[in-house]
């Protein structure tokens, strides 16, 4: 069929108005109205979706972990960090971790613990062993209560590249390894992700290179493990742009290149830190623009895995060394970015989980928790603090919530406040999640017309502080949930107050009496 000039600018406006009412879609659950008072409101009794413990996961980053959180002596992961993460039944636990997933030699990992290797296992460190290997990883996540994830190397060992036959064939064996200890009666791999950050991070794969390698191992993968689901990485930002592909582009061949072996993918987010974390609204455009790009070339219901996200402090990666701003990764300001994402995912349907980055207890960035400096006792970073305050008031059933903000804190991404409420199948038990930016405390109308004149009670957790920028990595005491009870009020129109404290993270829990 010719298209006249006018048929052809008409279907491209169309096309245009398609996917722009695409990412608008998956943007308007998200959507804060400016506003210059703040406003909680359930607009739909229905639920916009359902929620699984599986929302909740970890970047575990086998050798940070090794380093902080692994008991040599003991050959098992310290009993502490254990009694921590079981407040976390069902998370999902992200291995090998990140980059190092692109360099581990999983034959290495496997067997007797002290007849394994010794070799340079980073650029930066000394050589070891990998104590921490696939059968105690996947012991550890039997005993914490979570899912395994699987990192599969797509590309080689220490700064040397593999042949592409070579990785597949490692990746089958590496399957099969995995079968073996399933039938043992450890955790499967709930999902495999084929490769990590291979667009960036001084390797910067072409999109058909990456469909290529990510083929022929899930293919061997496949081959030993029937069952197995595959998730590829989608960019956010257009990190091979210099090869001339936009960040679209670079997705929308990916996609269609492994439509035969995925239809969920990963994403990574990092915020609230210019110019190298953009403000979440910003970094929730990327995430749906991505989605959009699957579904442009055929993937129906494309979903996401965030499998790695955290608060960029401003100035991290602007210089060789950024220690200085370290702190400002696990600090109270940390825990309000991670949370306000946490809110925003939580409400998004194309997101099936995220993943903080990232889960160790070493002095460097991203802690999720604290040594002490005799190193017999951990507890948890802020940002972790706030995770289990989340996790734990979650109900499976996330409504519709509208939100009305001011931005007198100034935040870049334009609100102070962000919310989501939750509610169980009976309409018993709600929960609010929200977070406060501003210094000031926040005076907050909650609409629920479905419990107009009901009368709720129950807890209510915050993180809280008068300085955003505290921390725990010198002292543990340092920021702590505060727990009070509450009653909620609702007048015949289905309004309530709820107050937010400053520079803050609430967790809101109450139960409806008939």
């Amino acid at each position: 069929m010719r298209l006249t000039v006018i048929g052809l600018a008409l279907f491209l406006l169309a096309a245009c108005n398609s996917e722009a009412s695409s990412v608008d879609t998956c943007l308007s659950n998200v959507a804060i109205k400016n506003s210059t008072s703040y406003k909680i409101t359930v607009e739909d009794a229905n639920a916009v979706r359902q929620i699984q413990p599986a929302f909740f996961g970890f970047n575990l980053e086998w050798l940070v972990f090794q380093l902080s959180l692994w008991d040599t002596q003991q050959g098992a992961v310290r009993p502490d960090a254990l009694e921590v993460l079981r407040a976390f039944p069902g998370a999902v636990y992200r291995y090998p971790g990140g980059t190092m997933s692109n360099e581990f030699e999983w034959h290495e990992a496997i067997g007797e613990a002290k007849s394994r290797v010794i070799k340079q296992q980073a650029t930066w460190l000394k050589p070891l062993s990998v104590q921490f290997g696939l059968t105690e990883y996947l012991k550890f996540v039997r005993e914490v209560g979570g899912e395994a994830w699987y990192v599969s190397n797509l590309y080689g060992k220490l700064r040397e590249e593999l042949p592409a036959e070579t990785v597949a064939k490692s990746a089958g064996e590496l399957a099969a390894f995995m079968r073996q200890q399933k039938e043992a009666g450890l955790p499967s791999v709930l999902r495999w992700e084929l490769g990590n950050e291979l667009d960036r991070g001084g390797v910067h794969w072409s999109p058909q290179k990456l469909v290529m390698l990510s083929r022929v191992v899930s293919k061997e993968i496949s081959s030993q493990d029937a069952s197995a689901r595959f998730v590829a990485m989608l960019e956010e930002y257009p990190a091979m742009e210099q090869a001339g592909f936009s960040a679209s582009a670079y997705n929308k061949i990916l996609a269609e290149g492994l439509k035969p072996v995925v239809d969920e993918y990963a994403i990574h987010l990092y915020y609230d830190g210019k110019p190298d974390g953009p403000p979440v609204r910003q970094q929730l455009g990327a995430l749906c623009r991505a989605v959009d790009d699957a579904r442009a070339v055929g993937i129906n219901n494309p979903t996401v895995w965030i499998t790695e996200h955290a608060r960029v402090p401003k100035g991290a990666f602007t210089t060789p060394d950024w220690k200085s701003v370290w702190t400002e990764t696990a600090n109270l300001q940390a825990a309000i970015s991670v949370s306000d994402m946490m809110i925003a995912a939580v409400q998004m349907p194309e997101v099936k989980g995220t993943m903080l980055h990232a889960l160790h207890a070493t002095g460097g960035p991203w802690p999720l928790l604290h040594n002490t400096r005799s190193g017999d006792h951990l507890y948890s970073s802020v940002v972790l603090l706030a995770m289990r305050m989340l996790r734990e008031s979650m109900l499976p059933e996330v409504l519709r919530t509208r939100i009305e903000s001011a931005n007198i804190s100034g935040y870049d991404g334009g609100y102070d406040m962000r919310a989501v409420v939750m509610t169980d199948p009976e309409r018993k038990h709600y929960t609010v999640w929200a977070v406060n930016r501003d210094s000031h405390p926040v005076d907050t109308k909650l609409s629920i017309p479905a419990l107009n004149g009901a009368v709720l009670t129950g807890k209510y957790v915050s993180l809280s502080d008068e300085n955003s920028k505290v921390n725990n990595y010198q002292n543990g005491l340092q920021v702590q949930p505060v727990e009070k009870p509450i009653v909620l009020v609702f007048d015949a129109s289905g309004n309530a107050s709820v107050a937010l404290p400053p520079y803050s993270v609430s967790a809101i829990s109450v139960e409806l009496h008939n």
